[in-house]
């Protein structure tokens, strides 16, 4: 792995996140990622430098190249990105040389591996889930070779990270969604979108708060009086 030669000091707002999913986004609003607003506001920047790349598009990626007049992509430190935005403060960033898609995937895999706040199995299923999207890993067997990760537990997470869009925000927090849920809530999404979607304003609406262990019954048990 190729490591940087150089610190910079640049605007948080020319960084592009990196393509592969992550943290969830209500992260946001966590006490923890709070705390690290308030200190970075204080210290006028990130004490702990994030990683990213120049990028130097090649001929077909600048054709499908968003215009969000980014010259970085992070590699890794997207707490530490997102807070510096918010609280427009720079960036401290050790700049790399290109690195390959999957050397970059791994630094972030194993940033979050070593950091306090470890991703929780959603969080790790939509990491692995996009990278397979993204070819960064031909399958999940090389995936798991090349992180270290057990073939079961990446059958078990990837599972998790593919469910729709429309079945997570069902839950409050997706974080704590568990990974032998997966095979049944991808099986929801195939049934009545529209009449699944109006119930659960009707559910909302009604203000009858529920768990995450009886918002998955709920829609398992919904799912199958559809299909009924």
């Amino acid at each position: 792995m190729k490591f940087p030669k150089r610190l910079e000091q640049i605007d948080p707002n020319t960084v592009r996140l990196p393509p592969w999913h992550g943290r969830w986004e209500g992260d946001l609003q966590t006490s923890e990622f709070r705390r690290l607003a308030a200190s970075v506001a204080c210290t006028g920047g990130n004490i702990q430098p994030v990683y990213v790349r120049p990028i130097v598009p090649t001929f077909y990626e600048l054709l499908d190249a968003p215009e969000d007049g980014a010259k970085f992509q992070l590699i890794f430190g997207r707490r530490r990105l997102l807070a510096c935005r918010e609280c427009g403060v720079p960036l401290f960033a050790l700049v790399t040389r290109q690195w390959p898609a999957h050397e970059q995937f791994l630094a972030a895999f194993h940033e979050n591996l070593t950091t306090g706040s470890r991703l929780s199995a959603f969080e790790m299923g939509r990491m692995c889930y996009s990278a397979l999207e993204l070819n960064v890993y031909r399958n999940q067997r090389e995936l798991a070779k090349g992180t270290g990760l057990t073939a079961a537990y990446v059958s078990a997470v990837v599972d998790l990270g593919s469910l729709s869009n429309d079945v997570i925000r069902m839950f409050h927090d997706p974080r704590r969604l568990r990974a032998r849920w997966a095979a049944q809530l991808n099986d929801v999404h195939c049934f009545d979108r529209e009449r699944m979607e109006e119930r659960f304003e009707q559910l909302r609406v009604s203000g009858r708060g529920l768990s995450m262990q009886q918002t998955y019954e709920w829609l398992v048990g919904l799912a199958r009086e559809i299909a009924g």
